[in-house]
């Protein structure tokens, strides 16, 4: 009953004792995951300032609409003679 579950190693864990070329460096895929996250950030940044950038517009837009009064249509008057 009192048997200890033998612990398993993660592929990438057996790999990296033999000095396997595959599994890079910790500091490798340490840096690795820096970049992948500041590429997010930036991503992100952009699609936001995109965004942000439609809404000025249509704002711009709308404000232009209410300043400009629309032009009333001139309606003919039937004249019959």
């Amino acid at each position: 009953m009192g048997e200890k579950k033998k612990q398993t190693r993660k592929k990438s864990e057996t790999l990296e004792a033999i000095g396997h070329p595959n599994v890079a460096s910790k500091k490798a895929i340490r840096k690795r995951q820096k970049k992948r996250t500041v590429h997010r950030k930036t991503n992100t940044k952009r699609k936001t300032i995109a965004k942000n950038n439609v809404n000025q517009l249509t704002k711009a837009v709308k404000q232009k609409r209410k300043r400009r009064p629309k032009q009333k249509k001139q309606v003919k008057k039937f004249c019959f003679n």
